[in-house]
């Protein structure tokens, strides 16, 4: 996929799912530097990047019901 991207030659379908292993991928990099014995702490930042998703969404959409569902469910 990353080929495809370089030439030009990325489907939107592809792109989507290419934006995503990326995005996992770089928060995977992120969260690599707190080690392996700060999973207490790799869990509150993932929890709090969540919150602050889900808050940063309820700006950009009119069905906020679906935000409120989230986020009472990440909590």
């Amino acid at each position: 996929m990353k080929l495809k991207e370089l030439i030009g030659l990325i489907d939107e379908q592809e792109q989507e799912r290419w934006d995503t292993i990326k995005a996992n991928y770089s928060e995977q990099q992120k969260l690599k530097g707190y080690g392996e014995n700060g999973g207490e702490m790799i869990q509150v930042i993932s929890k709090m990047e969540a919150i602050n998703t889900t808050l940063a969404n309820l700006n950009h959409n009119d069905s906020n019901e679906d935000y409120v569902i989230q986020l009472k469910a990440i909590t």
